[in-house]
């Protein structure tokens, strides 16, 4: 009897402990829910949740650095002269051997140039495929034309590198200028691309996208003020997208910035949009771009930018 006594005692001992185990598991699942409960949570969006954000370009160094002179500097400036002669392009391809074949084509604000020539080509002697060559206005203008310019390194059908600069009319005099007052400050470019290189810098600039693509808008400022805000905000025809409006805030007297677009599930309505970027804080926008969503026409061009 002892021994069954004993057993029996064991056994409502277990489911006892159990019982209060399952109790206080449930406590604290019913604690964990009233706090999900009682934790603010962000307000439902009227649009598929679209999102914007800014960050700065991580450092790597430039395999495609463009420059007005030479020596090769470390990185291609943010505005190079429009009124330049001939610009110096450095690349250096790590992960191709240096026998590969080359070509490259350019384009202006999205639209082809066609190859370029590789005037002066100079592969560097070594092992992989690096080297520079010189860059003149295309053929029938005498000087370079102000606006985004990309490069594509390829071979044969393949595209092996992408690269952009942004050339501008006295880029010297406008980045040599002690930074002003905050209503002078410019957004000289403004463009939306599909993507970015490794230091921020536009990749396939384009007016029309897939609903669901990331949609991002890259634009150069000068006579900046350290600290100082921009604005990014994005419009569904008229309509400002709140969720999506961003503040970028200026880490030198001349740059380049971005924020991006995108929204989950199905994507943006069909439809024109603009991103405009704005000193924080109210006031005209600097610069506007439009863009369209689910069309296979490119909105009309994109007013200058303020001066």
């Amino acid at each position: 009897m002892c021994i069954l006594f004993s057993v029996s005692f064991t056994v409502r001992s277990r489911l006892r402990m159990t019982l209060l185990f399952a109790l206080a598991l449930l406590g604290l699942v019913g604690l964990g829910w009233a706090l999900g409960q009682l934790w603010p949570q962000p307000p439902a969006a009227p649009l598929p949740t679209p999102q914007a954000m800014a960050r700065q370009p991580q450092l790597i160094p430039d395999t495609v650095v463009v420059s007005a002179s030479e020596p090769k500097p470390q990185s291609t400036p943010s505005l190079l002269p429009a009124e330049a002669p001939v610009l110096y392009c450095f690349y250096r391809l790590e992960r191709y051997p240096a026998e590969t074949p080359l070509t490259v084509e350019w384009r202006l604000n999205g639209r082809p140039l066609g190859t370029l020539p590789l005037e002066n080509h100079r592969r560097d002697r070594g092992p992989i495929l690096a080297g520079r060559f010189l860059i003149r206005p295309p053929q029938g203008t005498q000087q370079f034309a102000p606006g985004l310019y990309q490069l594509l390194f390829r071979r044969g059908a393949e595209t092996l590198e992408e690269a952009s600069f942004v050339l501008a009319t006295e880029a010297a005099r406008i980045l040599g200028q002690q930074p002003p007052p905050a209503g002078e400050i410019r957004v000289v470019s403004l463009v939306t691309c599909t993507g970015l290189d490794p230091q921020g810098k536009p990749l396939g600039p384009a007016q029309s996208f897939a609903p669901t693509a990331r949609i991002y808008a890259v634009f150069t400022y000068v006579n900046g003020v350290k600290q100082t805000r921009f604005e990014v905000r994005w419009l569904f025809g008229d309509l400002v997208i709140p969720q999506a409006t961003q503040q970028i805030e200026m880490k030198a007297g001349a740059g380049q910035a971005y924020a991006w677009l995108q929204a989950s599930g199905e994507g943006l309505p069909h439809g024109q949009y603009q991103v405009q970027v704005r000193l924080a804080g109210g006031g005209e926008p600097l610069a506007t771009a439009q863009f369209a969503v689910g069309r296979t026409s490119s909105p009309p061009p994109a007013p200058p930018a303020r001066r």
